[in-house]
């Protein structure tokens, strides 16, 4: 199906779908056919939908998230704009995405960012690589402690410019946490469902 044709159809819904013929041109992804796997009215749906579709079929496909009225730089056969588009990586048999973060003017792209299907908490990130930002732990942070699956952790809080995901979504004046994140597998980060879904 091409694009188009997808958005006219579920103009108002997050899509879930397969990029079956697409190629780099100029610095953009362009896109000819896709596969439409699901729509949803909820983007934790759409993400849900995405975690058990790898889990079923344990191949990589070059699956896409897109929510309903946005644009991004992912380009149409035609040259129309496809809308803001989540690459995800299934690492670990979970959601891995990469985020761009914007502080005091300066931004840094982190990958491995795990993507909180479950949505209940905010989104930390690896202290070692947001001092690259120059975020850091100063004396009057109040340090807290966090807890999730994995076990607890300290943290502490910062506000930040911007928190970009994917094409053009974004959170502005954001606060995140920060912890050392020392789970003995790769990951920069744990972006909250709250936060964009």
């Amino acid at each position: 199906m091409k694009w188009s044709e997808a958005r006219s159809i579920h103009q108002d819904k997050w899509l879930l779908f397969e990029a079956i013929g697409a190629y780099s041109k100029d610095g953009q992804r362009i896109v000819e056919e896709i596969s439409v796997i699901n729509t949803f009215d909820d983007g934790k749906d759409a993400l849900a939908e995405y975690a058990e579709q790898h889990k079923r079929i344990r191949a990589e496909r070059s699956m896409f998230i897109t929510p309903p009225t946005k644009t991004s730089r992912l380009l149409s056969e035609n040259g129309s704009e496809l809308g803001p588009m989540v690459k995800l990586k299934l690492n670990y048999g979970l959601p891995f995405c990469h985020v761009m973060l914007t502080y005091k003017g300066k931004s840094l792209v982190l990958d491995n960012v795990l993507v909180d299907t479950g949505g209940s908490g905010g989104s930390i990130f690896k202290m070692d690589k947001v001092d690259e930002l120059g975020i850091t732990i100063e004396k009057d942070d109040i340090i807290e402690t966090i807890s999730g699956i994995g076990g607890s952790e300290f943290v502490y809080k910062k506000d930040v410019d911007k928190l970009q995901l994917g094409g053009e979504s974004e959170v502005t004046d954001f606060t995140i946490e920060v912890g050392v994140m020392d789970y003995g597998f790769d990951i920069n980060g744990i972006l909250g469902g709250m936060d964009f879904f």
